[in-house]
């Protein structure tokens, strides 16, 4: 078993795996957000230019309003400023020229005449200043009025004032939504229900194979097993050395396009077919690792057992271990128990991967049938045009078509990203706890069996020397 500075360390090595994990994932955030700030922007730059195009004359109207009042008010509030500052001026002056003494007195007036020629100019800035912001604030208020992007309501009242027809387009609008709402629903209702059978699935299939795994001669199984990978990488690697490569062809078609047709393109399935052949390749070459470094584990713990040294040291010593058949089953058993725990943990991991794979193409599916029920919606508002339509009207019935259409794409454009992110979160936080799983039971495995090397050279201490004993020792102790 492992002991608490053990596990301490395999903890802040998957903590420290983490956090490496959550800033690549927050960086992938950030662009996902750039992206969508993006696409957002250039959609109210386009609805800026429409909507200036259609109000130009209005805002301009507006903002020579603003302009002329603003010029009446500022002129009014210098006419007032000035009377203001003359009095004060008089006030002063009065009390100044009442003084008998000549030279205060005409200091004091001086004083008095910059002091007003300074407040004048500084009152004149500020109201220049006030003037100014406040044009801007009016204008900006009437941007605002014009130019900012609608929401669905809005749409909705342009939408019955084009067609003129209140009445029927309420009705349109309330049977449109309501069908729409009742799909939304329906769909979420089918995809809730079918991920959930396929993780009870799952989930099933998993105790089903360990209850298999309980069954079967493990250690005999995994023998033949390795024999037969080595025997595959072998003929592999003969292959690759005669041929040069492994023969893949492309498939013919990758895929099916929006009307249900075969993707055909041969760019297109040459391309598909190098990137399945890639992550093949990619998953293969993870597998083939993963082989040898538990192949590398099982030979050093053979070749580094107290078994192998005293075989080459003591044959007596060796036959005296071997007659030790309670610490052979040990043996047998800590082996069996590894074994079971790599099988567990591949069928665990492979379940995993199914879920978030599931979960994925749950999510592709919904974004892919609320395309559908979305273009049907907007397909029942604007099927129907005015009879007699002139062009005026006809462009704008498009502007408000085009609204509703860059809502829905920036909605899609917003779940495809909130995918991608999904699948990047799982897969990444997943292969991280499969492999602290992996490094816990493989860890766990050799400490059980030095555990048990250690309790048989205790019961051989008798038959050893001393010396022979702490080398023996020391060895065991370097090699776990």
């Amino acid at each position: 078993m492992l002991d608490d500075a053990e596990k301490e360390r395999l903890l802040q090595q998957h903590e420290g795996r983490m956090h490496n994990i959550t800033g690549m994932l927050d960086n992938e955030k950030k662009k996902q957000e750039h992206e969508l700030d993006r696409a957002l922007k250039e959609r109210l730059d386009r609805r800026h230019r429409m909507r200036e195009k259609q109000h130009g004359k209005d805002i301009r109207n507006e903002e020579q309003l603003v302009e002329a009042n603003a010029a009446e008010d500022l002129e009014r509030k210098r006419v007032e400023q000035k009377e203001r500052l003359e009095k004060e001026y008089a006030d002063q002056h009065k009390e100044i020229v009442e003084n008998s003494d000549m030279t205060l007195r005409r200091q004091q007036l001086e004083a008095l005449e910059q002091l007003t020629d300074d407040k004048k100019k500084q009152q004149l800035l500020d109201l220049e200043e006030e003037h100014q912001n406040d044009i801007i604030a009016k204008k900006a208020a009437i941007q605002e009025k014009y130019m900012s992007g609608q929401n669905e309501e809005d749409l909705q009242r342009e939408l019955k004032k084009l067609l003129n027809d209140s009445q029927n387009v309420d009705n349109l609008l309330t049977h449109a939504e309501s069908e729409k709402s009742q799909q939304e629903a329906r769909l979420e209702e089918r995809l809730r229900k079918r991920q959930k059978a396929k993780e009870v699935e799952l989930k099933e299939q998993a105790s089903k194979f360990e209850q298999e795994l309980e069954s079967q001669d493990l250690v005999t199984l995994h023998d033949r097993e390795v024999v037969a990978t080595e025997a595959h990488l072998r003929l592999k690697q003969k292959a690759k050395e005669q041929d040069g490569n492994d023969g893949t062809i492309p498939t013919g078609c990758v895929g099916i396009d929006k009307q249900g047709m075969p993707i055909t393109d041969v760019k297109e399935v040459v391309a598909a077919d190098i990137a399945r052949k890639e992550a093949t390749e990619r998953k293969e070459a993870m597998n083939e690792a993963n082989f040898k470094l538990n192949q590398e584990i099982d030979t050093s713990l053979q070749q580094k057992s107290l078994m192998t040294e005293l075989s080459a040291t003591d044959a007596s010593l060796a036959l005296l271990l071997k007659q030790q058949e309670d610490r052979q089953a040990e043996k047998l058993e800590a082996r069996r128990a590894q074994i079971k725990a790599r099988r567990m943990a591949k069928i665990k991991d492979e379940q995993e991967e199914k879920i978030v794979i599931s979960k994925v193409e749950t999510k592709e599916e919904e974004q892919i049938e609320k395309r559908k029920i979305s273009e049907d919606y907007v397909r029942k508002l604007f099927k129907n045009a005015k009879k007699g339509e002139s062009q005026e009207q006809r462009d704008k019935r498009l502007e408000i078509l085009n609204e509703y259409l860059s809502d829905q794409y920036l909605d899609e454009l917003a779940s495809l990203l909130a995918k991608q992110y999904l699948e990047s979160d799982a897969m990444l936080k997943k292969t991280m706890h499969k492999y602290m799983e992996e490094s816990l039971a493989e860890v766990s495995a050799i400490k059980t069996h030095y555990r048990i090397d250690y309790a048989s050279l205790e019961q051989l201490k008798e038959h050893m020397s001393d010396e022979k004993y702490n080398a023996t020792l020391k060895n065991l102790k370097l090699n776990e």
